[in-house]
Formats: C-alpha cells, sequence, structure tokens
C-alpha cells in the first residue's frame, strides 16, 4: 500500500508527497501493516522510504538513463522480527501474522 500510494503520487495532486513518518501514523489501520509487529512494520516503511529516495537521486543525477522506481517484491523479502513477534512452538516457529 505504501509504496501504491508513492508511485501514483504526483505535484498535481495537491496532497503532501506520502513520506514515511505520514504513512506509518496513516496506515495503521491497514491489515497488514497492522498485524506486523510495530518495529517490523515501521522498518519496512523505512527500506522503502530509502529506495524512493536513492531513486529520486539517480533521477536526479542522471547517472543511470532511465531508473525504474522500486518495485513490489513478489519473492524473497527480508523482515526482522524482534523477540515479541514470534513464537516457538513444538519446534515450529509462529510468526505473529
Amino acid at each position: 500500500m505504501a509504496n501504491f500510494e508513492k508511485l501514483n503520487w504526483t505535484k498535481d495532486s495537491g496532497v503532501p508527497y506520502p513520506d514515511w513518518y505520514e504513512q506509518k501514523k496513516r496506515l495503521k489501520d491497514y491489515f497488514w501493516y497492522k498485524h506486523l509487529p510495530s518495529q517490523s512494520a515501521q522498518e519496512v516503511l523505512k527500506v522503502l522510504h530509502e529506495a524512493w529516495k536513492s531513486f529520486y537521486e539517480l533521477k536526479k543525477s542522471g547517472e543511470i538513463e532511465n531508473p525504474k522506481p522500486p518495485r513490489y517484491k513478489h519473492r524473497n523479502f527480508n523482515v526482522s522480527f524482534l523477540n515479541n513477534g514470534f513464537r516457538i512452538e513444538e519446534n515450529h516457529i509462529r510468526l505473529s501474522i
């Protein structure tokens, strides 16, 4: 959801750019965001913010001719879970989501 918002944002929309701090507050009710441990969810938004920042810097510098914006990850994506984000039950790890 956060990447979708950034991808579809335009200056002409009349709304401020969705930065990670604003999204962190607003996406609390979004299903996938609210079911992650809070620190893990915040880290995902921070990584996304850094990816978009890098994209804009590449675009501005012209180092890469046509840089592509950050995309949705359909394969492996690392999310850090702290101790309160999982439990070990009968030799299985159970994530909070």
